[in-house]
């Protein structure tokens, strides 16, 4: 019995946190870096760079809850309008609302 208690505490016991590896610091690194390229072509509404990077199945939901397509976002980014606020329908012809 007492060597089952030990063996529990054993892996119960916490453990401290292990540094990251190099590839998962790279990783993240790269995944930083890819999400300042897409914060940059959607500020300077470069739907190229956004055509190219963005899934083709993607859901683009906007904090106001309200989602659209890769095909109505890449739409409403080459018109530079605010698509994510709500508009008169004539006013965001082509986005979504």
């Amino acid at each position: 019995m007492l060597a089952y208690l030990v063996v529990a505490a054993t892996l119960l016991a916490p453990r401290p946190a292990s540094p990251q590896a190099p590839d998962s610091a790279e990783t993240i690194r790269s995944v930083l870096a890819f999400e300042d390229g897409r914060f940059a072509a959607m500020v300077r509404a470069d739907t190229t760079w956004l055509r190219d990077a963005l899934a083709e199945d993607l859901s683009y939901v906007h904090t106001s809850a309200r989602s659209e397509t890769k095909a109505q976002y890449l739409e409403c980014r080459s018109a530079r309008t605010d698509c994510a606020t709500k508009r008169s329908p004539r006013a965001s012809a082509g986005c979504a609302r």
